[in-house]
Order: structure tokens, then sequence, then C-alpha cells
């Protein structure tokens, strides 16, 4: 499948084409209909798009098969890698939990925009979620303020 830097989420890759070709091999294969099935196609999707795992998860929930625990665990990985905020935001108020990479991340992207409200937000959202904030995180606070020209 490829390696996080390149493979599915290289410049090459094709996202309606991959979902135009999985998703009638999930129709042809009558093997894959069920949660053996479902997880032996996981690890696989390790390194998809966000877009190809909602696919694949939503094909198999229309046949009556699911693994909430397992398909959303991959959408929080791929939404963190892809940056998809918005995506993250949607599991976590269905009760995902998200690990601490994905509140680093969107930390960040919030710092680089100068929201250090947003930024904040997910600070406290990820000592509530049990996890440390990373002192470089909270190092990047000031020179945000500087640059948005507000008071810390």
């Amino acid at each position: 499948m490829g390696s996080r830097r390149g493979g599915l989420r290289g410049p090459s890759f094709d996202r309606s084409r991959a979902i135009e070709e999985v998703v009638p091999l999930l129709e042809r294969s009558r093997v894959v209909r069920s949660h053996a099935g479902l997880h032996a196609l996981l690890p696989a999707l390790n390194a998809a798009p966000s877009s190809l795992v909602k696919e694949v998860r939503d094909w198999f929930a229309k046949h009556g098969v699911s693994d909430p625990a397992k398909t959303n665990e991959l959408l929080v990985s791929a939404y963190t890698a892809e940056d998809d905020f918005e995506g993250l935001s949607n599991l976590r108020k269905a009760g995902v939990a998200l690990p601490a990479r994905s509140y680093v991340k969107w930390a960040k992207d919030a710092l680089k925009r100068s929201n250090l409200f947003e930024a904040g937000e997910r600070m406290t959202e990820m000592q509530a979620a049990g996890f440390f904030v990373p002192a470089g995180l909270m190092a990047q606070l000031a020179p945000a303020g500087g640059r948005a020209g507000k008071e810390i």
C-alpha cells in the first residue's frame, strides 16, 4: 500500500480512482461482507485518505457490518494526517477520543493562523483528555500572541 510519506497519500494518488476501483471490488466479493472481511481490509486502509476510509466504512455498514472503534481510529489518523480539523471536530463531537498528536497538530495550526483562542481551546481539551501539553507548544503561544498583537 505504501508508506505514510508516499503511496496512498503521495502526489500520484488519485482518490476518486481508488474509490471507483475499491467499491466495485467489494461489491463483487461475497467473502468480504463479514466482520472477518472488514478486519482483513482494515490494515490496507492504514495509510488511506479519509474519503476512502469513509467510503469503505459506509459500504460495510450498508451490508450490516461495522466496527466503529476500528474505523473511527482510521478516520482520526487520516484526518490528522490531512490536517482536516473539521473532520476531527465532528468525530470529537460524536464522542470519539482523539490522540495527543491530533490535538497538537490542531493547536499548532491555530497558532499559525494566530488564533490564540482556538489554540487555547485545543490545549485545554488536550489536558481534559488526560494528555500533557508539550512545553514547546506552550512556548509557541508567546510569539503567536506577539504576532497577533495581543497579551497572553
